[in-house]
C-alpha cells in the first residue's frame, strides 16, 4: 500500500470509528480488511434500509402504501448508495473489537 491508499483507508476507518483516530502511516492489512467488511456490511444494512417504508402518526391508508412504495422505488431506481446512520453505528458496534486488536497487530 502507498501513501495514497493508506490515506483512504483512514478515512474510511474514521468514518466508522472517529474515537480511533486512525493516521495513515498507522494502517496495516488488517485494519483495511476490517474496514472493507465494515464497509460492506453497512451497504447491504442501508439497502434494505431503503426498502422499509416510513412511519406515520395516523393508521395508514391506501394512498399512504401507495406514496411509500413510491418512494421506496424511487430509491432502487436512482441506486442510492448512502450510509443509513443507523447501520454505520450498528457495523461499527459490531467490528470495534476486530478493528483495535487489526490496530494492535493482533
Amino acid at each position: 500500500m502507498d501513501l495514497y491508499d493508506r490515506e483512504y483507508a483512514a478515512e474510511v476507518i474514521n468514518f466508522f470509528w472517529p474515537q480511533l483516530n486512525a493516521k495513515p502511516n498507522s494502517i496495516n492489512e488488517e485494519m483495511v480488511r476490517v474496514a472493507f467488511t465494515a464497509l460492506s456490511k453497512s451497504k447491504e444494512c442501508s439497502k434494505s434500509m431503503d426498502l422499509v417504508p416510513r412511519p406515520t402518526l395516523k393508521r395508514p391508508d391506501i394512498g399512504w402504501v401507495i406514496k411509500q412504495l413510491k418512494k421506496i422505488g424511487k430509491r432502487i431506481r436512482n441506486g442510492q448508495t448512502g450510509i443509513y446512520i443507523v447501520c454505520r453505528e450498528a457495523v461499527a458496534y459490531g467490528y470495534i473489537r476486530q478493528m483495535q486488536m487489526a490496530a494492535q497487530g493482533l
